[in-house]
């Protein structure tokens, strides 16, 4: 009897005490604190890179994948003006991105993306958005406010997008999103590595004329120096290729995780890893810079991004 009443005394002093180190423990917890990304090594800017000799195309460096260090966070501005050579009438693209908040931009409408702009590739030496000066928009990527996912190719004459639901993905965390393009026609897109959904315009593009005179991209942004500028989005991982990937590939490079290096480096038109700083690490140099894009160009790198981060 002594015994139970001094353990409910304990129970009574203590009971509460642990009970709050429990609640604070499960909102660390849910915070990502003790998340491994927190805790794992990671990699140095420019740590992996595509080699291009006269010997061939290799990998050079510490290519296995490690988490970066930094990720870009746009925070209401965007990064334009990123030289890319032209990546062929079949192409691909892979972005990793984390979406918070929607995106902050007014009067976008048909054919424009009013979505949050994640990434677009653009002919540089105009501007002003479809259906103004911009009258080629090669390909965009944008997140529709957490809703669906859209992949688009204009022309002059012609514009098509491709929606599809985000599915597996998951609201406040990182994920990943491929599109994959043949002759300016098929889309698929891929989501997580699995394919969301393919499309067909049913127009067969065989050649561009002066629409695509200076290939460039921009991140947070489309179309440059139109009205849709991105929330609340960070980025990681932008690779371009001049061909179209497989769905086995696109599921390789989904697995290799944020920090995993290009899929099919003899292949690859760009590749900024954002891990820092927007260096070209594809062999071909066409680094960008913080600081050329709309709103100021005031996107910053940010190395407080594990915890919303879940390894495949």
């Amino acid at each position: 009897m002594v015994k139970s009443q001094s353990a409910m005394e304990y129970l009574m002093t203590y009971g509460w005490a642990i009970l709050i180190i429990a609640v604070v423990l499960g909102i660390l917890f849910q915070l990502g604190v003790f998340s491994g990304g927190n805790f794992a090594p990671k990699a140095q800017a420019g740590s992996c890179q595509v080699q291009k000799s006269a010997a061939g195309v290799s990998l050079e460096g510490q290519c296995n994948g490690m988490l970066p260090e930094f990720v870009l966070a746009t925070n209401n501005r965007a990064v334009e003006g990123i030289t890319i050579p032209y990546p062929t009438f079949n192409f691909s693209e892979s972005v990793w991105y984390l979406d918070e908040n929607g995106g902050s931009y007014t009067g976008c409408g048909p054919p424009a993306f009013c979505s949050t702009p994640v990434t677009d590739i653009y002919n540089a030496l105009l501007s002003g958005g479809v259906g103004s000066s911009q009258n080629f928009d090669f390909g965009a990527m944008g997140a529709n406010e957490g809703n669906s996912v859209t992949f688009g190719i204009y022309w002059p004459t012609n514009a098509y997008q491709c929606n599809t639901a985000t599915g597996s993905m998951t609201p406040g965390r990182w994920n990943n999103v491929i599109a994959t393009v043949q002759n300016y026609n098929v889309i698929d897109i891929y989501i997580n590595g699995v394919v969301s959904i393919q499309c067909a315009s049913g127009v067969v593009v065989t050649t561009l004329g002066s629409n695509m005179l200076a290939p460039a991209a921009a991140i947070g942004s489309n179309p440059p120096g139109g009205d849709e500028i991105t929330g609340n989005l960070e980025v990681s991982n932008l690779q371009i290729y001049n061909t179209t990937l497989s769905a086995a590939e696109a599921l390789a490079l989904y697995q290799e995780g944020i920090g995993g290096a290009p899929i099919r480096p003899q292949n690859i038109a760009g590749w900024w890893p954002l891990n820092g700083n927007i260096n070209d690490y594809s062999g071909n140099n066409n680094n960008g810079q913080v600081g050329t894009g709309t709103g100021g160009g005031t996107a910053t790198f940010t190395s407080s991004w594990t915890g919303s981060y879940t390894a495949p």
